[in-house]
């Protein structure tokens, strides 16, 4: 078993850094900043996105 974790350490860590973002990621609530820019992206066409000066 020790043998088989010196081998693969860089593949561990990868692996445990992606399980612990994804658990943050789920979690994640949006602050009044990030929500602000997904309700206009969500509430505008592509065109609408581009002319508007409120971003």
């Amino acid at each position: 078993m020790k043998e088989y974790i010196k081998k693969n350490k860089k593949v561990i860590i990868f692996a445990l850094y992606m399980i612990i973002t994804f658990v943050l990621i789920y979690f994640h609530e949006n602050w009044r900043d990030e929500a602000q820019a997904w309700l206009i992206a969500r509430d505008c066409d592509i065109f609408e996105l581009f002319r508007s000066n409120e971003i």
